[in-house]
């Protein structure tokens, strides 16, 4: 307990920073760049269900996800939230 105790105070101490930032586990993306772009593109000009938008990336680009990581990878590209897309 005195360990648990001591992680704990380092932690308040320094305000959480001496949390190291290292890559996370996981698979790597299956979206490049190139792919992000593209992605941007489509949603700029044309509306287009998670579905379709899959279907064409798997169509254009040959790349393989499903509607969840589309829309978890445009809420990371800061273009999706609360259910609305945003360009």
């Amino acid at each position: 307990m005195e360990a648990i105790r001591e992680r704990w105070s380092k932690w308040f101490k320094k305000d959480f920073a001496s949390f190291p930032d290292q890559p996370r586990s996981g698979a790597p993306s299956k979206l490049s760049d190139k792919h992000r772009v593209r992605l941007r593109e489509w949603v700029a000009t044309e509306p287009l269900t998670s579905q379709a938008s899959v279907n064409r990336l798997k169509t254009d680009c040959g790349v393989g996800i499903s509607a969840g990581t589309l829309r978890n990878e445009l809420k990371r590209m800061g273009m999706c939230g609360n259910g609305h897309v945003t360009v």
